[in-house]
């Protein structure tokens, strides 16, 4: 549990800031990465092997970015 506390935590300081994302706003998100290989995921806390891949796709983004790759999270904790 620990290390993907930290994982996020890292993930959190090189981001954007987190923000809401509703049916209306995620188009617009999408739209925002044209040229980019999109991998969205959606996961909560509550989930075990959610919190197991975390830090895998957090490896893989870091490893691809120059190429390309963006991971966009998208927490299904909240409404």
């Amino acid at each position: 549990m620990k290390s993907w506390i930290l994982l996020l935590a890292a993930l959190a300081a090189s981001a954007e800031p987190l923000a809401k994302i509703n049916e209306i706003g995620y188009p617009k998100m999408l739209a925002a990465q044209k040229g980019k290989v999109v991998l969205v995921d959606f996961w909560a806390t509550w989930c075990v092997p959610c919190r197991k891949e975390m830090p895998e796709l957090a490896k893989l983004e870091a490893k691809l970015r120059a190429r390309g790759l963006v991971v966009i999270p998208i927490s299904a904790d909240e409404p």
